[in-house]
């Protein structure tokens, strides 16, 4: 694809550590060679957006998490479900780098909240996550999860760096 193979050849060439694709139509093959594009660790990718799109398979997106230098994450009104979820907590294990994730708007219920607890209980990277507007509630199903929050105290270190 054209627009591909511009990003490639500007990003080789430029300080540009974003992109962001909101509601573009791409085909399976393109959306494939994009993900494999921005998955390659030698991308450097700090910050990317992937909102309002038809995604023909969001597990594809998953991979993703294996670039080590993208810390912010947005996929906000993708139709990502609980089993999604589950598989991006589950990647999340093993990234550190990543550490805001959004995912406004998308198919996560309480069932979700339990693949986000185990995540909390490995004490990941994550500082940030987005979960508004999903179907998750009521409180007394979601404490589970603020009852991990904050279970982890800060080394000095980490304290320090986020004066």
């Amino acid at each position: 694809s054209f627009v591909l193979k511009l990003i490639g050849y500007v990003w080789d060439k430029s300080k540009l550590t974003s992109i962001k694709l909101v509601r573009n139509q791409l085909d399976e093959d393109v959306e494939t060679q994009f993900i494999d594009m921005v998955s390659n660790p030698n991308f450097r990718l700090n910050k990317l957006f992937i909102e309002w799109n038809k995604l023909s398979s969001p597990s594809k997106y998953l991979k993703i998490l294996h670039n080590p230098h993208i810390e912010f994450l947005s996929l906000r009104c993708n139709d990502i479900d609980d089993e999604i979820f589950g598989q991006i907590c589950e990647g999340l294990k093993t990234n550190t780098t990543l550490k805001f994730l959004e995912l406004y708007d998308n198919k996560i219920t309480n069932e979700g909240l339990d693949h986000l607890v185990a995540l909390v209980e490995t004490q990941s990277g994550l500082e940030y996550i987005g979960l508004a507007r999903n179907n998750i509630g009521p409180f007394e199903k979601a404490r589970k999860l603020f009852d991990n929050i904050g279970r982890f105290p800060l080394t000095n270190e980490q304290a320090e760096e986020h004066k």
